[in-house]
């Protein structure tokens, strides 16, 4: 399904500050800060979208997948993170991203690749949903 964020490089766990949310919880929501990425360790997490007519379009990842990525780029959250079960994730903050980019370059290349084949998949969600 989609590339690994850290996929070629070595990073260790001390990049990650662990995180558990139950079934159900919200991790963010549309107008939250940006300022974290999350790696599934254990879980599932759903990703809600809503285009500009407003129709939603959700996708489910899990381990060893990354959601939240628009905080590499952006400062608020324009998706809905929701668990889907009993969920543990590695945080890490936008700044300690930086500095691992920095370490390893190619974790950007990593991002834009991740970034490129979930906008395909949202766009192929709303088309069909249109239809």
């Amino acid at each position: 399904m989609s590339h690994s964020l850290f996929a070629g490089c070595a990073i260790d766990a001390h990049a990650f500050t662990l995180r558990a949310y139950p079934g159900g919880a919200r991790i963010f929501v549309p107008g939250d800060r940006a300022d974290i990425i999350y790696m599934i360790v254990f879980g599932q997490v759903a990703l809600t979208h809503c285009d500009m007519t407003h129709l939603p379009a959700c996708e489910v990842f899990a381990d060893g997948d990354a959601v939240g990525l628009e905080a590499a780029f952006a400062d608020r959250r324009r998706e809905t993170a929701t668990s889907m079960a009993f969920t543990v994730l590695g945080a890490i903050p936008r700044n300690h991203l930086r500095v691992l980019i920095e370490f390893e370059p190619r974790i950007a290349l990593n991002v834009a690749r991740i970034m490129h084949e979930r906008l395909k998949n949202v766009r192929a969600i709303l088309v069909a949903g249109r239809r």
